[in-house]
């Protein structure tokens, strides 16, 4: 591992430091039509089969840009009936590319779109009104909307509604939407990076150091009790091809730390890293108000150890 180190100064009082490493509307409703309880879908005609289960649900937010799309039926469907058009994505008037696959066992069809989703777009999923039974009825048809979440690269749904909040989600599209594009970090050109994903592991490790710090009003990257950022994740069962971490204390919650580590040389060749994957956030108030922040940047062993 080669270890670095800056100090800075923005603004009334800022210091980050580095450590780096050797991420439709629904048409208009039926006079009679089946309606899945507390999930707003329903057949635009009478039909003798209905859905008792879909995700994501009909106007649901903050969705996951890499995921399937799932609906269950409460009769087996004849596979015949099951084509390309079956189940339909659209982005305003264009069809999104998807893979349509039929799961017996649990008489439910799966869109599997061909690559991740759009951020903080509208999306409109269509059921065909001729999928049939196996009994030989028709479904008569239906639609419904979901909305993505900003550009969070692969974070899992899971991870989305368990272990992020607006601060974390806003931090995350700050830093994806940076790497989106070359930038010069001081006099070096970053090419563009990939688009960090979302981990609970990394962020549980990143606040309770930021947790330390504040309770022992220190900045730095050795914990109180000398351990470093390796150590901490190791504790916590995590290994790492590659890692990193900024470090900020600020005076105020609501400073732009993304873009003052952006600002910084060493930080912003940590935030643009092709090498990391993915990403932990943790902010902590001292009792004398000060904010301490801490981000881990990573690539690890397994890239399945959240969900």
């Amino acid at each position: 591992m080669i270890g670095k180190q800056a100090g800075w100064q923005v603004g009334l009082v800022v210091w980050v430091a580095m450590l780096a490493a050797c991420n439709t509307t629904i048409d208009e409703a039926p006079a009679a039509s089946n309606v899945l309880a507390g999930t707003p879908l329903q057949a635009r005609y009478t039909s003798a089969f209905s859905v008792i289960d879909h995700s994501p649900v009909d106007g649901a937010e903050n969705q996951a840009l890499t995921r399937d799309i799932r609906i269950t039926f409460d009769t087996p469907l004849l596979i015949e009936s099951i084509t390309d058009s079956s189940v339909e994505l659209w982005l305003g008037d264009q069809a999104v590319p998807a893979g349509t696959v039929y799961v017996a066992d649990t008489q439910s069809i799966r869109l599997i779109p061909a690559s991740d989703l759009m951020p903080n777009q509208t999306y409109r999923v269509q059921l065909d009104p001729r999928l049939m039974s196996a009994e030989g009825d028709l479904y008569g048809g239906a639609q419904w909307q979901f909305r993505t979440a900003g550009p969070v690269g692969a974070t899992s749904q899971w991870t989305l509604d368990n272990c992020m909040g607006a601060t974390e989600q806003a931090w995350l599209e700050q830093i994806n939407q940076a790497r989106s594009s070359a930038r010069y970090c001081g006099r070096v050109l970053q090419g563009a990076a990939a688009a960090l994903s979302y981990q609970c592991s990394l962020s549980v490790t990143a606040q309770r150091h930021s947790d330390d710090m504040a309770r022992h009003g220190i900045l730095s990257h050795l914990s109180s009790d000398g351990q470093d950022a390796y150590d901490r994740l190791q504790q916590q069962g995590y290994e790492a091809r590659a890692l990193g971490e900024n470090l900020a204390m600020t005076l105020a919650t609501d400073a732009r730390v993304v873009q003052q580590w952006l600002a910084s040389p060493g930080h912003c060749r940590n935030l643009m890293d092709d090498d990391f994957t993915s990403a932990g956030i943790g902010q902590a108030v001292a009792e004398n108000g000060d904010v301490y922040w801490t981000l881990n940047l990573a690539t690890p062993d397994n890239p399945q150890l959240d969900d």
